[in-house]
């Protein structure tokens, strides 16, 4: 009788499910949710102040208004310019841009498209 139990263990743990053959892990980290990756990434980044809005399907690719406080002094389009993603940034598995508009005094200006 125990060898039965033995055995039935034993062979039903030659099934696997999904989740546990080989290369689900590697799918799993690939399937990345490129709206969330990018509004994480930006609350981390943006200095106290600002604030960016909902990342939005953009030609291919992501666009962000990142607002500047209007008591912010400097050039916007060099400030948007350091929030690019980096390299190793899991947003860059699910797209190959990311176009930062700043946005100062209630005016969009010149922005910046980030690439990998």
């Amino acid at each position: 009788m125990v060898v039965g139990i033995v055995i039935s263990t034993a062979s039903g743990q030659t099934f696997r499910s999904d989740e546990d053959a080989p290369g689900a892990a590697v799918q799993a980290e690939l399937a990345v949710d490129p709206l969330l990756e990018i509004r994480q990434h930006f609350i981390r980044e943006l200095p106290p102040g600002w604030w960016a809005s909902e990342p939005e399907r953009f030609l291919g690719g992501y666009q962000v208004t990142v607002n500047i406080p209007s008591n912010w002094a400097g050039n916007p389009r060099s400030a948007v310019m350091d929030l690019c993603p980096p390299r190793q940034s899991p947003i860059w598995r699910s797209t190959d841009r990311v176009f930062i508009e700043p946005r100062f005094h209630n005016l969009s200006t010149a922005g910046f498209e980030c690439r990998l």
